[in-house]
């Protein structure tokens, strides 16, 4: 296979292992069998992504192993410039007061660290959901009203990230997998009255208006009839579940490469 590049003179020729696209930082190289993504990548998350590389509980079905999740497994498609990862076991993005030491808007935010033009990673929902965050209105997301609010620590992220990495940062976002944990299911509604799909609604709102790419793992092959043999207890993915979750993920950095 060769390919033939534009501007060069007519019938010459770049094999495709020396081929390299450069775009906006972003390089292609198919040579090493991976997509280039000459970015740094600043993975926020909660227990599910903090479990990569870590020993999976052995309490869980086909647990105590070490977790292949979902930074190990992008990076099996992807070669990036480099990885943070901001994840922390029990957080939620949003916080249940302004002190809230669980919160990542208002506790971890402030002590990142990024360059110009990153990528960074969101993906908190399923907590923000179990510790009854109220979602809010917009208009906590528009005014600016703090963290107490998911809409509201929705904006302290993404006055975060831009005070690192400027406009031009690129925001990964997404939705939370199905469960089924400590009685907070799938469809059932916290205690301030919100489901996992309006957080959804929320984050998909916030998205559009930013212009963010989203992830859809709610409806990513994880079913609430398959959830026993994809998580450990209902909720932490194990790793036959990593290998269904980070498709949705994989497709969008596909999309940015």
């Amino acid at each position: 296979m060769s390919y033939v590049k534009q501007n060069f003179d007519k019938g010459m020729v770049l094999e495709h292992t020396h081929l390299i696209k450069m775009e906006e930082g972003i390089i292609e190289a198919s040579k090493t069998g991976k997509k280039t993504i000459n970015k740094t990548v600043n993975f926020v998350g909660m227990s599910i992504w903090w479990y990569d590389n870590q020993t999976l509980a052995s309490s869980g079905f086909c647990g105590g192993v070490t977790a292949r999740g979902y930074q190990t497994l992008l990076q099996e498609y992807f070669s990036f410039s480099g990885i943070k990862n901001y994840c922390y076991s029990g957080c939620s993005l949003g916080g249940i007061s302004s002190s809230d030491a669980n919160s990542i808007a208002i506790k971890m935010a402030p002590k990142w660290t990024g360059t110009n033009g990153d990528i960074w990673t969101l993906d908190t929902i399923t907590n923000d959901f179990k510790r009854n965050i109220p979602i809010g209105t917009i208009n906590d997301y528009l005014n600016g009203t703090g963290a107490t609010t998911f809409y509201g620590a929705l904006r302290v992220f993404k006055n975060r990230v831009e005070a690192l990495s400027g406009t031009n940062a690129i925001v990964i976002c997404s939705n939370a997998l199905k469960r089924n944990n400590s009685n907070y299911t799938s469809t059932s509604e916290n205690t301030v009255g919100h489901t996992l799909l309006d957080y959804e609604y929320a984050m998909m709102n916030v998205a559009a208006r930013n212009n963010w790419y989203f992830v859809d793992q709610y409806r990513c092959g994880i079913t609430d009839e398959t959830i026993a043999l994809t998580t450990l207890d209902g909720l932490h993915l194990n790793n036959f579940g990593y290998t269904l979750a980070v498709k949705p993920w994989i497709e969008q950095f596909n999309i940015i490469a």
